[in-house]
């Protein structure tokens, strides 16, 4: 699939904020969507709702994998807790 100049754009402009501004951003992607698997669940549409959940668990991931442990320390610690929960490990 070919990509977009706003798709490009969009990649252009995650991988160049501050890291506090990609943390926002990633916190509220994966809220928006949760929202949508919420919308979907009772719109009974379940094909959809796995889906937006599959994402929402591969945010979780990528949260997990970049957190850093060394400078975050004890919160850190805390965070990949509460995302391995999340995802179930």
């Amino acid at each position: 699939m070919s990509r977009t100049s706003f798709q490009r754009y969009q990649e252009i402009e995650v991988t160049t904020m501050s890291a506090p501004k990609r943390v926002v951003f990633v916190y509220t992607l994966l809220v928006t969507t949760l929202r949508a698997a919420e919308r979907h669940l009772g719109a009974g549409e379940i094909a959809e709702r796995c889906e937006k959940l599959v994402k929402a668990k591969d945010i979780v991931f990528e949260l997990l994998e970049t957190l850093d442990r060394e400078q975050g320390g004890e919160i850190a610690g805390n965070l990949a807790a509460l995302y391995a929960f999340w995802i179930g490990e």
